[in-house]
């Protein structure tokens, strides 16, 4: 093997080093920025439901007892019951990836994991 056939395997094989590197970073930004979205969203749910709840308690609590206010009342429980499963949806989801993060040791400098 020549010096230029030398040359030439060394490049392809940096460049193929690079694009294995490239692809894997670029998982690992996809799955840290899915991680992301789910915490977010986690954040964002939990405020829903508090909102949802002192809906239902002021229905609740209001003296005049209407067909309008059963109504309303049963529709915010519906939506709390409903808010709360998907509550639990994306808690399993964000604990699934941070048991994947933790096996490919993505969350070393990460805090809260």
């Amino acid at each position: 093997m020549d010096a230029m056939e030398t040359w030439c395997a060394i490049t392809t094989n940096n460049s193929r080093q690079l694009r294995r590197y490239s692809e894997v970073n670029q998982l690992n930004v996809e799955f840290l920025r899915e991680l992301s979205d789910v915490r977010v969203s986690i954040i964002r749910k939990e405020a829903d439901i508090e909102s949802i709840a002192e809906r239902v308690y002021e229905l609740s609590n209001n003296g005049d007892i209407g067909l309008q206010n059963t109504d309303d009342l049963h529709r915010a429980k519906k939506k709390l019951k409903f808010e709360k499963e998907r509550l639990v949806e994306l808690k399993c989801r964000n604990a699934e990836l941070e048991v994947l993060a933790v096996q490919q040791q993505f969350l070393r400098g990460l805090t809260d994991v």
